[in-house]
């Protein structure tokens, strides 16, 4: 007996159904690339180097979902052919779907709720002492833009010395903000630190304290979990985690760093009035 023909017709549909697929991705893809590009028109945002990198990151998310999905339908199948009712193999396979698509979110109800305890129990502001008619802060180099008259930061030299500069919301005549060298540091200062508390969930602490003493007036906590270690912004290997943003989570709180900055200036350091 002749052995039956492979069916090409139904070859070539299954062929154009996954064609179809990846068109629709990659339009998709160009899509959510032109709309941010339209949002935020940047250097960094622009190019065909770009375009391409997002169409890999991309790929790297739907691959994972395009094979869940095709091995969740070939486990229905298999188990359908080896006499199973529809209702066990399809059930068998949705699992097999689900568990495979659960597994990049494993950790997070875990670090989800340990970054709320740490962000309930201990941030927030704590102050001890506040102090009027501060002219300027050393370690704030913008803070004029906090209603003080200057901010003071160490600027690098040539000869591998630092030079104690204090920089003025004052224009120069070519333009340039207006940057004095001072012999002695403002009677009070502001500084940040990251600390590992547990695992890879960090303290981030900002602090205005007496530069003389080293007396803090106050401190804003908050509690940031991040998977690529304490420097995760700076370059380095590239890992798993780093296609998982939703691992970077901290306190949910609505104010922006920014805020809570001039906040914690207004709580301890308050601003000479001209």
């Amino acid at each position: 007996m002749a052995s039956r023909p492979p069916d090409r017709n139904a070859r070539k549909s299954k062929n154009k159904q996954w064609a179809y697929v990846l068109y629709i991705c990659l339009v998709f893809s160009v899509m959510i690339y032109l709309i941010r590009l339209s949002i935020k028109p940047s250097s960094d945002w622009e190019g065909i180097g770009f375009l391409i990198a997002f169409l890999v990151v991309g790929a790297i998310y739907i691959g994972p979902l395009m094979f869940s999905v095709a091995l969740g339908y070939f486990i229905k199948y298999k188990l359908t052919q080896k006499g199973y009712c529809k209702k066990v193999s399809t059930g068998v396979g949705l699992l097999t779907t689900l568990t495979i698509l659960y597994i990049p979110f494993w950790d997070y109800p875990y670090k989800r709720i340990l970054v709320n305890d740490y962000c309930e129990k201990e941030a927030g502001f704590h102050i001890s002492k506040t102090v009027s008619g501060v002219e300027g802060v050393f370690g704030l180099e913008n803070a004029v833009d906090y209603g003080y008259q200057y901010g003071e930061t160490y600027y690098p030299e040539s000869q591998g010395k630092a030079s104690l500069r204090r920089i003025y919301n004052v224009k120069t005549a070519n333009g340039s903000v207006l940057e004095i060298e001072s012999d002695s540091l403002s009677p009070y200062g502001f500084r940040e630190s990251r600390a590992r508390v547990v695992s890879t969930i960090y303290r981030d602490e900002m602090q205005t304290y007496v530069t003389a003493t080293g007396e803090v007036l106050g401190r804003y906590d908050s509690f940031v979990n991040l998977p690529n270690g304490k420097n995760s912004d700076a370059p380095h290997a590239l890992s798993l985690n780093d296609f998982r943003p939703w691992m970077r989570m901290s306190c949910q709180n609505a104010k922006t760093e920014r805020e809570n900055l001039a906040e914690l200036l207004k709580k301890t350091l308050q601003p000479a009035i001209l």
